[in-house]
């Protein structure tokens, strides 16, 4: 798999991530989505200092 299948797929797990981290602190949906986006801008920061081109943090669930 090249560089840019694990960030795609990094993107995608993102909410599940989020979801298990919220879940077990007993935090709620508003904390759940800023741990996603936290998350998604950091995948999006590593996948620039690889040298993937074309990633966009796209919180509105769109294609990226």
């Amino acid at each position: 798999m090249n560089k840019k299948q694990w960030v795609k797929i990094a993107l995608m797990s993102a909410p599940i991530i989020a979801l298990v981290i919220a879940t077990l602190a007993g935090l709620d949906a508003t904390a759940q989505q800023s741990i996603n986006d936290v998350i998604v801008q950091i995948v999006v920061i590593v996948a620039g200092a690889l040298g993937v081109t074309g990633v966009v943090a796209n919180n509105d669930k769109d294609e990226q």
